[in-house]
């Protein structure tokens, strides 16, 4: 009977152990349960509060790209309008060109029949060194022809040439060929003599031709050769009168000298 009881006491002992780790177990399972399940609510309150920020952040830039693009049209429609009237001044600034062009064109044209008109009133005019000066002009009528000398470097040039001949119209000089001394005043009067006064001439316009008039009175000889002098510095500065031809004021009159 004892063996009997002893031995239901281990098996019931046993069942006792048995029933013991099997709840153990349990408990151990609900235990990693209870934690798998606090990681995944932690891992969701995590995600759900990224996809959150994610949410309000996307949000933002959503809300700035729209405020960017309205921007953007702005500004785009402000440079539609400066390009609209970029292209009008462009349009006006093409019919100004135009214009200045054919205004150049007949500045130049202007310039041009100016210098033949030079040209031809030294031919007409007092010949003197008239070879030199009619290289001058015809060298400047020339140069129109050259698209790449603009129509101000040809007005330049030729005021340069005017204002040598203006010049050169407003004083006077003596130069000497062999015995004889040329006098030269302005563009009035050419005349000339040698030291004695036996030979002196007057130039003077007869038939549209220069000629040297020698058939002289003698107050006119004296006149050329007192003007000689002073000119030359050898005579005191003096009032005289001095015979112009009447051929050289009809001249004058008629614009024909300078």
């Amino acid at each position: 009977m004892k063996k009997t009881a002893y031995l239901l006491i281990l098996l019931l002992a046993t069942a006792l152990y048995a029933e013991d780790d099997k709840n153990y177990l349990l408990r151990k399972k609900i235990q990693e349960s209870k934690q798998k399940i606090e990681r995944l609510n932690k891992l969701t309150e995590e995600t759900d509060k990224r996809i959150k920020d994610l949410s309000e952040s996307h949000a933002k830039r959503i809300k700035k790209r729209t405020s960017d693009i309205s921007e953007l049209g702005s500004e785009i429609r402000v440079l539609e309008k400066e390009l609209r009237n970029a292209k009008l001044q462009n349009s006006t600034l093409k019919n100004s060109v135009k214009d200045f062009e054919l205004q150049f064109a007949s500045y130049r044209n202007s310039i041009e029949k100016n210098m033949e008109k030079s040209r031809q009133s030294i031919r007409n005019n007092i010949p003197y060194n008239i070879e030199e000066r009619n290289t001058n002009i015809s060298k400047l009528i020339s140069e129109t022809e050259f698209e790449s000398i603009t129509p101000e470097e040809i007005f330049n040039r030729y005021y340069n040439f005017l204002n040598r001949e203006l010049a050169t119209g407003m004083d006077s000089e003596v130069y000497s060929k062999g015995n004889i001394k040329y006098l030269r005043i302005g563009w009035i009067l050419l005349c000339y003599s040698d030291d004695q006064g036996k030979e002196a001439g007057i130039l003077v316009k007869k038939n549209n031709k220069w000629e040297w008039k020698t058939d002289i009175d003698f107050s006119t000889r004296k006149a050329i050769r007192d003007s000689i002098k002073m000119v030359e510095g050898k005579k005191a500065p003096d009032l005289m009168e001095f015979p112009v031809p009447l051929s050289l004021l009809k001249e004058t009159a008629k614009g024909g000298v300078k």
